[in-house]
């Protein structure tokens, strides 16, 4: 496969307080920048032979530079989530499938990748076909594994959930994702909208906690003309994501430890 790594968010939010990098995706970690242990991931899972990395050139700064088994490439970024991923999509193979992962989850490891992407291919399978699969991790298992991160979860019937950072996607068949995600971001401060996008009775089901995993495939679909599946993985460091100054410090921490297990 080949993969996207989405690292093109200037350092402008709450980050900046806590380093003043230039690219979020630089911010260094044990002396080297975040971006650093994304790729060295994707290489490292085995199942990829090209990254394209969205985002500023970091050549220099203990970056992967790639190998005859995995090329990487970088792409000078846009201002935008969207217009980031359109230029990596558009820099793939369109027939073919590829992952797309957002450059600030450093406590990846090639082996998480290299299940991903075992997982997201039986599932395309199972369900016959689909454009995209995004990982569900459990709760139990995110604050099993760090407890002091703060996520953001949502209750289906079949547990509660976080969403991860890496996907499974169709190029070509998310060409034309970036409109209808857009109009729904648009309509995410007024409820009334949003409401009638989802439909109400999604809604009830939310509310009374008998929204199931299926529901959400199918409004997802309906709403941006994709099918999807959504796969529940039991790897926190997928959630694991940096936006914030106690994320930042967290995984200085741990990957201050691994460095030093590895050198010991």
């Amino acid at each position: 496969m080949e993969a996207i790594v989405l690292a093109g968010q200037r350092n402008r939010g709450s980050l900046a307080a806590a380093d003043p990098e230039a690219w979020e995706a630089l911010l260094p970690i044990a002396g080297r920048p975040m971006l650093a242990y994304v790729v060295e991931a994707v290489m490292a899972s085995g199942v990829v032979h090209a990254v394209r990395v969205v985002g500023p050139t970091a050549a220099g700064r203990g970056m992967p530079v790639g190998d005859e088994a995995c090329a990487v490439h970088t792409i000078a970024p846009r201002d935008t989530l969207w217009e980031n991923l359109d230029l990596g999509l558009s820099a793939v193979d369109r027939g073919q499938p590829a992952l797309v992962v957002t450059g600030d989850i450093p406590l990846l490891t090639g082996d998480i990748v290299r299940a991903f992407v075992e997982a997201a291919a039986a599932a395309d399978s199972a369900a016959g076909g689909v454009d995209i699969v995004y990982p569900l991790i459990p709760r139990a298992v995110v604050e099993r594994a760090y407890p002091e991160v703060h996520r953001t979860y949502f209750r289906l019937r079949e547990g509660v959930f976080t969403g991860g950072n890496l996907f499974w996607v169709r190029p070509a068949a998310l060409s034309g994702l970036r409109g209808k995600a857009e109009r729904l971001l648009a309509h995410r401060k007024s409820p009334a909208k949003l409401a009638g996008d989802i439909g109400w009775g999604v809604l009830a089901r939310y509310v009374l906690r008998r929204l199931r995993l299926a529901d959400v495939e199918r409004v997802a679909g309906r709403l941006l003309a994709v099918r999807g599946a959504g796969l529940v993985f039991p790897h926190a460091e997928l959630g694991v994501d940096v936006d914030k100054q106690s994320d930042l410090e967290l995984v200085r921490r741990q990957l201050a430890v691994d460095a030093g297990v590895r050198h010991a």
